[in-house]
């Protein structure tokens, strides 16, 4: 039975007309720049069309690093490390308010990573974080691990960075959901979609002035909500909410995730080719993921299933014969034609507007520093990284998603 309610709250739509900015989209990009917001001194409203965290954030394995970072620009790096910094303050004011999640620091081998020029100039910019091992040296990180002897033989090269962690995604959002209820600035609009509201007017020539959004319940009830600052969060859904303004389209790219039960141990999380396993500490460990161009589909496919199921067996051979406990697939948001480099910054046409989405794989590892720069950028001070939103976009070429395989896609 779904309880959900059809209609929009009319209590809630009274104490949202207070909100000073809206935060349309309720994964972790929205409720983290939520965060930044009050912390900056904001009320906020955050509208989510669905339940809270319930997308790609929730599906995703929460490795806290861009999976192979050497392949990113500059930008993307320092974006990282502001991250790292940003995810400690966030941890911090979780633990304050009893808000917990776990965190797994396991360090993360990477497998068969050709250690090319670009690899050496990334290591050079990293040296104190991550190892770089080649023939006897990755045979002796190996042997002091109780690891399947397929991970030793046809192993030429491997990339150890020791201080990678991996979180449990549900329990993260649950925790950061925790503190904003708390919060007397914050409100919460669950199962409701928001539609901007523009229109121009002699100030605004060139482009459109920003009137608000509107609210529509599921039983299709329309409720007007002024505002003058409006911050697009809604991942793969964003380009539902810009589809009428001139910016990259993003759009939704699936990727598809077994679970297993293990009694082995699995001491760090491996990535050999584009998938990778995660370990949780109560035994559970992910098999991941795939890369498709789907559209909206959310169905799993035996393709999928077949292909982590193999993947994972490979490098665990008791999977073999084990039926994994659960397969699921998500929704990433990828900005078109340049994936891994997401939206970030003011919509420079529309006064008021900003856009925070296109995280694509690197969603749960940027969301605070890409929040923290965006209400620096909001609130008047300078962002510690440049922010347009075509800034990131000239760092870096990086092949495109709708000509590539799954297998060959990153």
């Amino acid at each position: 039975m779904n309880n959900r309610p059809s209609a929009v709250d009319s209590t809630q739509v009274e104490s949202s007309r207070q909100a000073e900015t809206l935060v349309l989209g309720g994964g972790l990009a929205g409720l983290i720049t939520s965060f930044y917001l009050l912390e900056a001194g904001k009320k906020v409203l955050l509208v989510e069309k669905q339940q809270i965290g319930k997308e790609a954030s929730w599906a995703g394995g929460g490795i806290l690093s861009p999976l192979k970072p050497w392949t990113y620009s500059q930008w993307h790096d320092e974006l990282t490390s502001l991250s790292k910094e940003c995810f400690e303050f966030l941890k911090a004011k979780l633990e304050s308010i009893g808000a917990t999640f776990e965190e797994n620091k396991t360090g993360m081998l990477y497998l068969d990573e050709s250690l090319n020029e670009t690899v050496h100039q990334w290591f050079s910019r990293h040296e104190n974080e991550v190892e770089l091992l080649e023939g006897e040296s990755l045979q002796d990180f190996l042997n002091k691990y109780d690891v399947a002897q397929s991970w030793k033989s046809n192993t030429d090269a491997g990339i150890w960075m020791p201080l990678v962690s991996n979180i449990r995604n549900p329990r993260f959002i649950a925790a950061v959901k925790q503190y904003l209820d708390a919060h007397p600035d914050f409100t919460l609009m669950e199962n409701t979609e928001a539609r901007l509201v523009l229109g121009g007017d002699r100030q605004h020539k060139n482009g459109s002035r920003l009137h608000g959004v509107d609210l529509i319940a599921r039983n299709g009830e329309k409720t007007f909500l002024p505002s003058r600052e409006v911050v697009v969060t809604a991942g793969a859904w964003s380009q539902g909410i810009l589809q009428h303004l001139d910016l990259p389209q993003v759009k939704p790219i699936r990727g598809q995730m077994l679970l297993f039960k293990s009694e082995a141990r699995l001491p760090f999380i491996i990535m050999k080719g584009n998938h990778y396993l995660i370990p949780r500490s109560d035994g559970l460990i992910l098999a991941g993921s795939t890369t498709e161009n789907a559209g909206f589909d959310q169905e799993v496919t035996q393709e999928a299933f077949d292909r982590l199921h193999q993947f994972a067996s490979e490098l665990m051979p008791e999977f073999k014969n084990a039926k994994p406990i659960k397969h699921w697939a998500g929704l990433r948001p990828a900005v078109d034609g340049q994936e891994g480099e997401p939206l970030v910054g003011p919509v420079a046409s529309i006064p008021g507007l900003w856009v925070n989405t296109g995280h694509f794989r690197n969603g749960i590892v940027h969301a605070p520093g890409a929040a923290k720069l965006l209400v620096d950028a909001m609130t008047g001070n300078t962002p510690a990284l440049p922010i347009t939103l075509n800034a990131q976009s000239s760092k870096v070429t990086r092949p495109d998603l709708a000509s590539l395989t799954d297998n060959e896609a990153i």
